[in-house]
């Protein structure tokens, strides 16, 4: 039973970290501050997966200190079926909106 356990908590601590370590590439936070502007802007990008899509939800979120303002724009992009979801951004995703418009839904086999 010990055996068991032990083995199963091996599976487990492999699959999160491989899924931890393929999803980093994607779901970063970033944040900048422009001292001279007195503006920091924050992007955050995240990955999904619906139905046989995935696709990234970029938030950018722009703060006027001295306004006191804060404006927040959504980007969406699908993947193309170029390679894997994980390859060169600008080569494997395409600019859709928040329907997902436009995106593939029958990808291509692994290795065609």
């Amino acid at each position: 039973m010990k055996l068991k356990n032990i083995t199963n908590l091996c599976i487990l601590t492999f699959a999160l970290s491989a899924n931890a370590y393929a999803k980093d590439i994607y779901n970063v936070s970033e944040s900048v501050y422009i001292a001279k502007e007195h503006v920091t802007i924050k992007r955050d990008r995240t990955i999904h997966k619906t139905a046989n899509v995935y696709w990234l939800k970029t938030k950018v979120k722009t703060i006027e200190h001295r306004k006191r303002k804060t404006n927040t724009k959504y980007y969406y992009q699908c993947w193309n079926g170029n390679g894997t979801p994980y390859d060169n951004l600008s080569q494997s995703w395409i600019t859709t909106d928040k329907n997902l418009t436009g995106c593939p839904t029958e990808l291509p086999a692994k290795g065609k």
